[in-house]
């Protein structure tokens, strides 16, 4: 209650009290009761003089009249008027002040009149309940996931709307909720995801808006979290391999590759079908041990035979991830090898060769060739006197030859040359006598055929000498090499 009062120089005083006796949440309205008295005092006492008599609540003249008024005794207090005052608006967030005030006077100015007399004020009324709060559980959902709104209106006569914002787009709307109802559980679209594709989760405001009929009464906002799920996110669809290099393509083997050989070109396809807007931001793939980057690229040289993974990794705008692993099948290869060794005996010369060839098979058939020619020469010639093609029947073999030479006492220079489908290797032997012979990079000396090994020998016969007595020797022969 509020009150307001005013005396006079001879002692009247007006009142004016007036206090907020009830409030309407559906109308936004207040009703207030408003009473005006007068007091006369110790002293003073009248009987009907005409009195004009007006107050104004909210800035409406809710009285507005002349009356007769009179006092019977001295100290006596009479109501001049008292009544309801009905239908007081509030402000469109509930809120409202009212100013009140007051007024007396008399036709006649005697002196034991009160004259004329004012009072005057505000009152702040209560603040009535508008728009609606609105809370989800859970308040973090994933895009396809459900959550579910409560609504705490402050009247169950409210209707509210619920919208969502994405980012700069309009708000958008969820549900016109009917009134009398507080709930409504929403499946989050998918498709919210398009509209950041560079964030693994998002921030949503969401609207209520309140509605008294189909007048808006306010409204109130929250904030929903989504997250991206882990699958919305591009995929590796696949991964095409192509042989880069033209000596493996000779073998023309149907997807596989050949180890010492093959370089392989490797391209990442990629489905976005499912990627909600995402795009890929880097390319990760390791072969053989050794990484690259990149959707595209040439590996080294294969090192490895046997089944070789390939796995590549993309990630994505949100930090997704996505991987892939393609199997290739290696075959083992190396160059040719190959040892010769001669023994003449007169005009004939043995020659012993070993060697092998990789026969590179696919499963289906061996796909390399090998092909073994011994020639030789006198070591005074520039050209080869004569060759000779020996038939392979295996991959690895041990072959002898006996060649006829036309100048038995000279030296001769054997080679025998082993060529697969790709390249060729070769050993050389001579028919000289080797007569000394020192370890390359050892202490080793040897009489009579290479040396092999350290120490001083005698063909395989050990000769036993003190550490001075080999220096003397290595001396000799013109020092250590």
């Amino acid at each position: 209650m509020a009150s307001w009062s005013k005396t006079s120089s001879n002692g009247y005083t007006l009142t004016l009290e007036v206090y907020e006796k009830s409030y309407s949440i559906t109308s936004n309205t207040s009703d207030v009761h408003a009473k005006l008295t007068l007091h006369s005092g110790p002293y003073n006492r009248y009987d009907d003089y005409g009195t004009y008599e007006k107050v104004w609540i909210n800035g409406s003249a809710v009285l507005d009249r002349y009356t007769p008024t009179s006092f019977s005794s001295h100290n006596q207090t009479i109501t001049l008027w008292e009544s309801d005052v009905t239908g007081i608006a509030h402000n469109a967030d509930g809120t409202k002040t009212i100013s009140c005030s007051a007024s007396i006077s008399y036709k006649y100015s005697d002196s034991y009149l009160p004259g004329s007399m004012s009072v005057s004020g505000s009152l702040a009324l209560t603040t009535i309940p508008r728009a609606s709060s609105v809370s989800m559980s859970p308040q973090s959902v994933a895009c396809g996931g459900t959550t579910k709104f409560t609504i705490s209106p402050a009247s169950t006569s409210f209707r509210h709307i619920l919208y969502y914002k994405l980012g700069s787009e309009s708000w958008a709307q969820i549900k016109d909720i009917a009134a009398g109802t507080t709930t409504y559980t929403w499946t989050v679209p998918m498709s919210f995801a398009d509209s950041y594709p560079n964030n693994a989760s998002f921030s949503v405001p969401i609207l209520c808006e309140t509605y008294n009929g189909n007048s808006s009464v306010g409204s109130k906002q929250a904030t929903l979290t989504i997250t991206v799920p882990s699958n919305f996110k591009p995929t590796i669809s696949g991964i095409t391999v192509s042989e880069e290099s033209t000596d493996a393509q000779k073998f023309n083997l149907s997807g596989n590759y050949v180890k010492s050989l093959s370089k392989i070109r490797a391209t990442i396809s990629i489905n976005s079908e499912n990627a909600h807007g995402a795009t890929v931001k880097s390319y990760s793939s390791t072969l053989d041990s050794i990484p690259y980057s990149g959707e595209s690229f040439e590996s080294n040289i294969l090192s490895t035979a046997g089944l070789l993974d390939l796995a590549s990794i993309i990630t994505d705008s949100r930090g997704h991830t996505s991987s892939r692993v393609k199997q290739l099948t290696v075959i083992d290869y190396a160059v040719p090898a190959i040892t010769l060794e001669v023994h003449q005996s007169g005009s004939s010369v043995v020659c012993a060769m070993k060697g092998n060839v990789y026969p590179v098979n696919d499963g289906s058939a061996d796909k390399n060739t090998k092909s073994l020619v011994i020639r030789w020469k006198r070591t005074s010639d520039s050209s080869w006197e004569d060759s000779e093609t020996i038939p392979l029947n295996d991959w690895e073999f041990e072959e002898t030859f006996i060649a006829t030479l036309a100048h038995p006492d000279e030296t001769y220079v054997f080679e025998a040359l082993l060529t697969d489908k790709i390249q060729t290797s070769t050993a050389e032997a001579s028919t000289g006598i080797v007569c000394i012979s020192r370890l390359k990079g050892g202490k080793g000396v040897c009489f009579f055929q290479e040396a092999t090994r350290e120490g001083v020998w005698a063909k395989n016969v050990r000769l036993d000498l003190t550490e001075s007595q080999y220096d003397e020797l290595s001396s000799l022969l013109g020092g250590d090499e």
